[in-house]
């Protein structure tokens, strides 16, 4: 007997968990309806369950995707264009400097949702000090996911230019190692925030796996979720903004500890830009 199942499965990650049901033809009813491709694993937990997973789509590379936004973002009020664009450029630095350094291209796994940015821009909270705000930034792009990969990435790349709005010259701490992987203090950051997205996500079929007798769910990158820590008990839309709330306290930690690790605590406790002076300084940066 096994108390883990896989999120994503190990040998194909592009499949991720979406049905679980003991009952056999139950899954094959869902499969034959899904139209994406599937594959079907069973688990021998309390009782043998059957676990469906469909896969994402493949778009090739990030970079190779259209980026021909001129229409979508002339919808936009003046600050959502500003804080936008940049948004775009730094994702495209990111693509390429992936490219120089690990030799590799990013593959997407859907399209960039360019209409989800000033929706994830309005969810922020805008009034607080330095790291309050620029958490809230991070948060709140993380989990709209807007982008076609390296979210968190360009979401830091992000925060670090909200933090340089206030002081000239500020660098993030050095987050990745000589191995392109990230530094040890800050993964622990990232791969809680990617069990919260993941729980957040799913607590309706966690919650049946852990009455099923499952203890872990595991996603890729070698991430377990340990289903005892977690709250499941509760409506999809209970969980969206609880664990929204969760990953929000998450990435205020973040960067506060960015700040204490660069030298700046001071800042910790200084009040952060609002959208509109924000945008207006982003005119002036480089």
């Amino acid at each position: 007997m096994s108390d883990l199942v896989h999120y994503h499965l190990p040998d194909d990650e592009r499949f991720s968990l979406d049905f679980v049901n003991p009952d056999l033809t139950e899954v094959e009813a869902r499969e034959s309806d899904s139209a994406d491709d599937t594959a079907i694993r069973e688990y021998d937990l309390d009782e043998t369950v059957y676990a469906l997973y469909t896969s994402s789509p493949q778009f090739g590379a990030a970079d190779d995707l259209d980026y021909d936004f001129e229409d979508e973002i002339d919808e936009m009020t003046p600050y959502h264009q500003t804080i936008t664009v940049r948004l775009l450029r730094l994702f495209r630095t990111i693509l390429e400097e992936t490219y120089e350094e690990e030799q590799k291209r990013l593959q997407a796994y859907k399209q960039v949702e360019i209409d989800e940015i000033p929706d994830a821009l309005s969810h922020i909270e805008w009034a607080g000090t330095v790291p309050e705000v620029g958490g809230s930034i991070l948060s709140s792009l993380i989990l709209k996911h807007t982008l076609p990969n390296a979210n968190h990435r360009t979401s830091l790349a992000f925060l670090e230019l909200y933090i340089q709005a206030h002081e000239y010259g500020f660098d993030l701490p050095e987050m990745a190692t000589e191995e392109f992987r990230w530094q040890t203090w800050v993964n622990n950051y990232i791969r809680d925030s990617k069990r919260l997205l993941t729980v957040r996500r799913n607590t309706g079929k966690f919650s049946y796996l852990w009455q099923m007798g499952c203890d872990t769910v595991q996603r890729k990158d070698g991430i377990r979720i340990h289903l005892g820590e977690y709250s499941l008990d509760m409506a999809h839309y209970e969980a969206y903004e609880y664990y929204a709330a969760k990953h929000h306290e998450l990435c205020v930690d973040l960067a506060r500890e960015i700040l204490q690790r660069e030298g700046y605590p001071s800042l910790n406790n200084e009040p952060g830009m609002a959208k509109a002076q924000f945008a207006t300084r982003l005119e002036e940066m480089p």
